[in-house]
């Protein structure tokens, strides 16, 4: 096992950290615990896999444990899945503060790195590439997410509601997409990132109805009911391309 650190936040909690093949990993379940992520399995699912490794640590009761933990692209594309207002805050943190600090305790520079860049120039040049090539990859995928999230804001603040209720309609069939299979996995995801189960409480509310004419579909119950703005942004994370391009052909026809 490699040393594990442990950084604390009084916002964020505890977030252990360790330097595996020289370069710092955080532990998932810490991330996920910081930003309100409540489905860690699924969070790694979405993640570049040479980024991700599993390794034991030792739990509060001294037990032995396998974790994964994350590469800093990585960190970049668990921030992007949160809906933690003061994600960009833990992001600043962590890059800032935990990132450094363990790079600073045993990164790049240990005495067998610094004794091979002394006999050997060429190893040291290849060294220094590969850190400006990766520093490169960081800052294009930090840019990345700041991006996206400007995106979304733009594409969501000044869009009225029935634009939105056209907009997700339309994207769950965008060029012959499975329009079921769209449905259930933005529901699902909803549900996931809200604890709302839209579909169980939509069936719920239908089963009280005595007249078929009350009764709501699902996007329908979302909208009566004020959960369209925030399943709108989680349609935009899962298909933020589609929507871009629906809107643009909606400016056109008005």
């Amino acid at each position: 096992m490699n040393e594990l650190k442990i950084f604390e936040n009084k916002e964020f909690g505890e977030v252990r950290a360790e330097l595996i093949n020289n370069e710092p990993y955080i532990m998932l379940a810490d991330i996920c615990k910081a930003l309100d992520i409540s489905n860690v399995s699924y969070t790694k699912s979405r993640l570049k896999e040479d980024g991700v490794c599993s390794t034991k640590v030792i739990d509060s009761l001294g037990r032995e444990q396998e974790a994964t933990f994350i590469n800093e692209s990585n960190l970049y594309r668990v921030i992007f899945q949160s809906r933690k207002p003061n994600a960009e805050k833990f992001t600043d943190w962590v890059v800032e503060d935990v990132l450094p600090s363990i790079r600073k305790h045993g990164a790049y520079a240990t005495d067998n790195v610094i004794d091979q860049i002394l006999h050997n120039p060429d190893f040291g040049i290849k060294l220094l590439t590969e850190l400006k090539i990766e520093r490169e990859e960081k800052l294009k995928l930090q840019k990345e997410v700041e991006y996206k999230a400007e995106v979304i804001r733009g594409i969501t603040e000044d869009i009225d509601i029935y634009t939105k209720r056209n907009v997700l309609n339309k994207v769950v069939r965008y060029k012959k997409a499975n329009y079921s299979q769209r449905w259930n996995e933005l529901y699902d995801r909803y549900k996931e990132v809200y604890s709302v189960d839209l579909k169980a409480r939509c069936e719920g509310y239908n089963l009280k109805q005595a007249k078929k004419k009350d009764k709501l579909s699902i996007i329908k119950y979302a909208e009566q009911f004020g959960h369209l703005n925030n399943l709108y942004k989680i349609a935009l994370k899962l298909y933020e391309t589609d929507i871009s391009e629906i809107l643009e052909q909606l400016k056109e026809i008005a």
